[in-house]
């Protein structure tokens, strides 16, 4: 196998976060093409699944994850290497995209995936996914207040460690 030709690996994105925030959606979206299965049952993707997607000549791996749940909550074998697996993808990617559902509140497990990555040093978007469910739900305080910006100071009193951060605002269903 030494005399293979070895691919590419570009950039590795890891798509981290909860289960059903949208992240094999995500992936799709951002190959352009169906890559991996999406459902809306919960626990479709079990393992980390490498994606290679080329875009303007830049290569890039994406790394869709198994979504996280909690300690207590997982009562399989296979939910304990798939959240195992989860957490090594944020170890080995240059960035990571941590998945935000904005349909549900934040949860210890997202505090728990913002601790992994902060813990491993990782550059990281914040990606407040189903936005276009909930940007008309945000109750505004002041009137130069816009629901991204409210729902942004929500993330930093939530997710301490992670103020350095981007945040983006997508709906990965429409693309």
């Amino acid at each position: 196998f030494d005399d293979a030709p070895q691919l590419d690996e570009g950039i590795r994105i890891a798509l981290v976060g909860k289960r059903n925030a949208g992240k094999s959606t995500m992936v799709n979206a951002l190959a352009g093409a169906e890559r991996v299965i999406v459902s809306e049952q919960e626990g479709t993707t079990r393992d980390s699944v490498d994606v290679r997607v080329e875009v303007a000549g830049q290569v890039f791996t994406i790394i869709d994850t198994a979504g996280v749940r909690k300690r207590k909550s997982v009562k399989q074998d296979i939910e304990y290497y798939s959240t195992h697996r989860a957490l090594r993808s944020v170890r080995r990617a240059d960035v990571c995209l941590l998945m935000i559902d904005a349909t549900v509140p934040i949860s210890q497990v997202d505090r728990q995936l913002v601790n992994e990555i902060v813990k491993h040093h990782r550059p990281t978007v914040v990606v407040v996914n189903k936005w276009d469910l909930t940007e008309n739900q945000v109750t505004l305080k002041k009137d130069d207040d816009t629901p991204q910006s409210v729902y942004a100071d929500y993330l930093d009193r939530e997710l301490k460690g992670l103020s350095f951060a981007p945040i983006a605002f997508t709906s990965a269903i429409d693309g």
